[in-house]
């Protein structure tokens, strides 16, 4: 079973910041669960979208992805430790 991750470790993850999670959030971009009044990510989840948006997103990653991706640029996988 996956293990459960905070926003927190999840923009550790991504090498980006609690904003930019919840950014992916109310995009519909990272999936999460709520439990209780509590968010959690499943690490698996975590992953696929370090792959979508490459190993070291920095906090302005939207704009930077976009820019990339006009140049037509591929993204990396996700290399970060999880845990």
């Amino acid at each position: 079973m996956d293990k459960l991750l905070t926003k927190q470790q999840v923009a550790e993850a991504l090498q980006s910041t609690v904003r930019f999670v919840e950014k992916l959030m109310a995009a519909g971009e990272l999936p999460y669960r709520k439990i209780g009044k509590l968010v959690r990510f499943h690490e698996s989840d975590v992953e696929k979208v370090g792959v979508l948006f490459g190993a070291t997103p920095s906090p302005n990653h939207h704009e930077s992805t976009r820019t990339a991706e006009k140049a037509g640029v591929q993204n990396q996988p996700l290399t970060g430790k999880f845990g």
